[in-house]
């Protein structure tokens, strides 16, 4: 095996990198909004915090979700008591706001 590696130069390694890494982005893309479709819940905010892209993530019901496949307008933030529903095979979020009734939709 030592000897296979010695005898490919190293700028083709980095070709074979960067053509692995073009083919398993998109894949893993592909299976990452799958399953954010597959996503059913409805419930209030229990936790949230924010990613380094400013993408939610929050707990309803004791399961926490990332919402980093999901459209979302980064000036809309998510507070604690906030009513988050989603069905299952529907890509839109409806946002209520704690104490009202005007509901924000995502995804649309």
């Amino acid at each position: 095996m030592t000897l296979l590696i010695n005898k490919i130069p190293w700028k083709f390694s980095g070709l074979i990198l960067l053509i692995a890494m073009a083919i398993g982005t998109p894949i893993a893309l592909r299976h990452a909004r799958k399953e954010t479709v597959e996503w059913q819940f409805n419930g209030p905010v229990q936790t949230i915090k924010y990613s380094p892209q400013y993408r939610p993530i929050f707990t309803i019901d004791r399961k926490e979700y990332n919402a980093f496949h999901m459209i979302w307008n980064v000036g809309t933030k998510i507070h604690i008591g906030d009513t988050l529903i989603k069905y299952k095979g529907d890509n839109r979020l409806m946002l209520i706001r704690r104490n009202s009734k005007d509901t924000i939709y995502f995804n649309r």
